[in-house]
């Protein structure tokens, strides 16, 4: 007997054509280009193999425990089962793994699994619209078009859509992915989106956000005769109702969130009223957070901070000619990542008021 994830699918419905992406954008509301930069991140492969079988990958971790022993899933102390599952194993292995788990139980299987395009667990089965992850398997096994359709309707259902319509990719990712590396995978969907609008995103401020881009942002707003409060830097109940205002104004979505929707309209807002555009600050990608991480390491002490004082990896120890090709690498990556940071800081407000 065949089962649903043994089905090949015809040729012509293993990718999601551009004008269906553009049907899913205007279905739910969102800028093709946020979509867009989710396919480029998760759906480079388009959700099939190409035998036609759906694109799955198997997530031992996700299995009952009390089946890890009998497919050789054996997390190391103190490794969480999570990292080791998806880091640590080979996919030879993982391959065994699954068909032990398939044996055991299909349905059990499918859950711990992740489908087609958009990586979909089959745990999400029922918030995805469908009975059993079994039966969604059997749907997506249909074609792409199907991947879409289920993912963002639980997307929309979940509020993580909200969040991705906003441009708030960490908060998309903590809704969709789990906790797992948001701010990796946000900042990984920031640069996509970057790449598929000609735009970097801008931050995205909430009730709850404070400082400067929440004063310009009221300030913006009370030039506009929506917000009659105190330019406090608190996004609170008053600048959340304003924001709301503005956007029911300019014929946006009504969220009260400002992003990628919002900050082009304020911009607009600004050049009507004659007053200078917003640079609100830029949401962090790839490159950015390495470069992060690298100042910081300089900021506490250099390659100190980085050897801990000559004892991490028995620096110390280590011969004078190796430690100084060490020192000499690590001198040479931190002037790359300054040079990178004075391009950042230069071109950032140019790109900002062009856009």
């Amino acid at each position: 007997m065949t089962l649903p994830h043994e089905i090949v699918c015809p040729p012509e419905n293993r990718w999601l054509a551009p004008e269906r992406l553009e049907h899913f954008a205007t279905r739910f509301n969102i800028k093709p280009a946020l979509l867009r930069a989710v396919r480029r991140q998760e759906a480079q492969r388009g959700g099939f193999r190409p035998s036609g079988e759906l694109t799955r990958r198997f997530e031992p971790h996700k299995m009952p425990e009390r089946h890890w022993k009998r497919m050789g899933f054996q997390p190391p102390a103190g490794r969480a089962p999570w990292r080791h599952s998806l880091k640590d194993i080979a996919e030879w292995q993982r391959d065994s793994m699954e068909a032990i788990a398939l044996s055991i139980d299909v349905e059990l299987a499918y859950r711990a699994t992740s489908w087609g395009a958009l990586q979909e667990m089959g745990f999400n089965a029922e918030a995805c619209g469908y009975a059993s992850a079994t039966a969604m398997v059997a749907d997506f096994a249909t074609g792409a078009e199907k991947h879409w359709s289920a993912s963002l309707e639980k997307a929309n259902g979940s509020g993580a859509l909200d969040r991705l319509r906003a441009g708030d990719f960490v908060g998309f990712a903590e809704l969709h992915n789990g906790p797992g590396r948001p701010e990796e995978y946000g900042a990984e969907l920031a640069e996509k989106y970057r790449i598929e609008s000609g735009e970097p995103a801008a931050e995205v401020l909430r009730r709850g956000s404070r400082g400067a881009s929440v004063v310009e942002l009221q300030r913006l707003l009370e030039t506009g005769g929506f917000y009659e409060g105190d330019l406090d830097g608190v996004f609170g109940r008053l600048t959340f109702d304003a924001v709301k205002a503005f956007q029911a104004d300019e014929g946006l979505h009504v969220d009260g969130v400002v992003g990628v929707n919002t900050w082009p309209a304020l911009k607009a807002l600004a050049q009507r009223n004659g007053v200078p555009t917003p640079r609100p600050k830029l949401q962090e990608e790839p490159l950015d957070a390495v470069a992060s991480k690298a100042w910081d390491v300089v900021r506490k002490g250099g390659v100190g901070a980085v050897s801990g004082g000559g004892a991490l990896f028995g620096f110390s120890q280590l011969s004078e000619v190796v430690q100084l090709a060490i020192i000499g690498t690590v001198a040479f990556a931190v002037l790359g990542i300054g040079a990178f940071l004075l391009w950042r800081l230069a071109i950032r407000p140019r790109r900002v008021a062009r856009s």
